[in-house]
């Protein structure tokens, strides 16, 4: 008999027979941007979501030798698109072993129970809402002189940022490049700043100035990959 309370998820695959010891979110998340590096570009892969969210089932009673709960032998993956999660699918089962060379893992779309999800979303609603409110509130506390008054600072600063970025320029100090970073990072035009990190860059190397790091370690490890086949190519 079918149950109307659940259907086949488009974006959630679960991940089964996976090693109960040692295993963790990071492993996953290297192998799925290992595999969707083969769709998407690194580029696109650095600043475009890819994944909501992933994590193992753990035990509530027992730890491994890191100190962590142990694994209980399947994970859930939820994908941003439907069509990302198909392509994982179906790549990741042309090599198993990148996710266990001891086990077959079994990898499918997860049963979702719509009673359960429509509790998640009135949750996130209602955050939202609350969240809109509270920004309406603080807008509404804000006088208009106050507005101006911050506006006008803020040119302020940009303008004493520019200044100082001139003077360093026109000195090539490049013991200032500390100091020249962060009055880059006061100016809020984003054409301006661009072209101010480009000089930085020309002027003074590489060491003047360095990209952001990549907070998913997963992306960190790909691209730390290209870089190193890069150089040794060089």
């Amino acid at each position: 008999m079918k149950n109307s309370n659940y259907h086949v998820s488009k974006t959630r695959i679960i991940m089964k027979n996976l090693p109960k010891k040692e295993f963790e979110e990071s492993e996953i998340r290297e192998v799925i941007y290992k595999v969707m590096a083969k769709k998407h570009s690194e580029k696109t892969l650095k600043k475009t979501k890819i994944l909501q969210k992933v994590w193992v089932e753990r035990e509530n009673d027992r730890m491994d030798s890191t100190g962590n709960y142990r694994s209980r032998g399947f994970c859930f993956v939820d994908f941003v698109k439907h069509d990302d999660a198909v392509f994982f699918l179906e790549e990741i089962k042309k090599d198993w072993s990148m996710i266990s060379s001891k086990k077959v893992p079994i990898i499918e779309f997860a049963f979702e129970d719509i009673r359960q999800m429509h509790k998640r979303q009135q949750k996130i609603d209602s955050i939202k809402k609350a969240q809109e409110q509270r920004k309406k509130q603080q807008e509404s506390e804000i006088k208009p002189e106050e507005v101006e008054k911050k506006k006008k600072d803020r040119k302020n600063k940009e303008a004493l940022a520019k200044v100082k970025l001139d003077e360093i320029f026109s000195k090539n100090d490049k013991s200032r490049v500390p100091e020249a970073k962060k009055y880059i990072s006061m100016i809020r035009a984003r054409g301006l700043k661009q072209r101010m990190k480009k000089k930085l860059r020309e002027q003074f190397g590489d060491d003047g100035i360095q990209t952001e790091s990549i907070k998913n370690p997963a992306v960190a490890s790909i691209l730390g990959e290209g870089r190193s086949k890069s150089r040794d190519a060089k």
